[in-house]
């Protein structure tokens, strides 16, 4: 943070991670929406119900076992929908850094989950639904217990050789983001998939499929003393292929999981041209952000025999985050102007002006002077 800023926008480059600090104290964050509270609701519910057939389950195993041999994947049943829970302890052992950071922290933990899959045979199709929670212990750092949960479900249609599906699922998660963002935060994910299945043999098919994937993390969530919704990433690439979207500019992007970009400038990079390196990795832009997070520079061949540096201003606004307001340096304070020191004129005798030159001093005149002409070259 600068000195004299007010809730600065922080911002990360191509390589940074934001991390999240040891001694921070975490709380668990309002949930996003009605939606999200209801999720929640039904995963509690889910949690319940869970244990519950798995006591069931587990009585009924224990006593089928005297008379005849139970198949560990055999469902409980009630009419025509086929019940399969369990229970799973995993991860259990000490966490030699807790917060993925330089000054390590251990701790023991474990994750107890739960899970429930259905399956509902409807004609020749299919109805698979699948749900889960995970229950995530600390014995000393407790801003790191979480709780979990997804769900999924699947519509299988036919029983031929194509047999097409679609596929709908939500998560609720407490995990790392990723690279950049390496810290665990609370995020709500969806997912809705479209596709088919082609079997080739008894045993090898071939499936293909389209999908859509969205992430949002929590609002009051905080990265390094800042919410996420007001930090962002810029960075660019380039390749031969032209009509690509968004392979040859320089975007900056929220990571907030949005989704929202901006192009704010042509990268100007040709692979093709000699500037830059003998290599296309070489050649590529490969830019940073300023300190203040107004601007962002790269390099550039502008498709000539050489490289150079561009900088372009970020329309933080554009992107829906704040932009730094960073305190302006102080001016310079003046130096007090000396006195003027009165000096008696020492008595001189006045000449004559030599002719053709009484115009450059005259009386009570100064001398005049020529200045020097200032050239600049660019180095090449």
């Amino acid at each position: 943070m600068f000195p004299g800023s007010v809730n600065p926008a922080r911002f990360v480059t191509e390589g940074a991670k934001l991390q999240a600090r040891a001694g921070s104290a975490a709380r668990r964050p309002a949930p996003i929406d009605c939606r999200e509270a209801t999720v929640s609701r039904m995963m509690t519910r889910l949690c319940a119900i869970t244990i519950a057939l798995a006591v069931i389950w587990g009585s009924r195993s224990a006593a089928a076992q005297a008379v005849e041999a139970t198949r560990p994947d055999s469902p409980l049943l009630m009419g025509p929908l086929q019940l399969f829970p369990s229970l799973t302890l995993r991860d259990i052992g000490i966490d030699s850094n807790v917060y993925n950071e330089s000054v390590r922290h251990e701790d023991f933990t474990y994750t107890v989950s739960p899970t429930l899959k259905t399956v509902l045979p409807i004609g020749e199709s299919r109805l698979t639904t699948r749900g889960a929670l995970d229950f995530r212990y600390f014995q000393t750092h407790k801003d790191q217990q979480s709780t979990s949960g997804s769900l999924n479900t699947q519509l299988e249609v036919g029983s031929g050789r194509v047999r097409p599906f679609g596929t709908a699922g939500l998560v609720r998660s407490h995990e790392r983001g990723g690279y950049d963002i390496d810290r665990r935060a609370y995020s709500l994910a969806s997912q809705v998939k479209a596709g088919a299945s082609l079997a080739l043999t008894p045993v090898t098919s071939i499936t293909g499929w389209i999908v859509r994937e969205s992430t949002r993390f929590d609002r009051l969530e905080l990265f390094d003393g800042v919410s996420l919704s007001q930090q962002y990433a810029c960075g660019g690439g380039a390749n031969r292929n032209t009509g690509l979207p968004r392979a040859n500019e320089i975007v900056c992007f929220r990571l907030d999981g949005s989704m929202q970009a901006l192009v704010v400038a042509p990268n100007m990079t040709d692979l093709n041209a000699a500037g830059g390196g003998s290599d296309a990795y070489s050649k590529r832009p490969k830019g940073n952000i300023d300190p203040t997070g107004e601007y962002f520079l790269w390099a550039s061949n502008m498709g000539g025999n050489r490289a150079d540096v561009f900088i372009v201003r970020i329309p933080t606004p554009m992107l829906g985050v704040a932009p730094s307001a960073t305190t302006p340096a102080p001016s310079p304070t003046p130096a007090p102007a000396p006195s003027p020191t009165t000096t008696s004129p020492s008595p001189s005798t006045p000449s004559s002006p030599p002719p053709g030159n009484a115009a450059a001093s005259g009386c009570g005149g100064r001398p005049t002077s020529v200045p020097a002409t200032t050239r600049s070259a660019t180095s090449r």
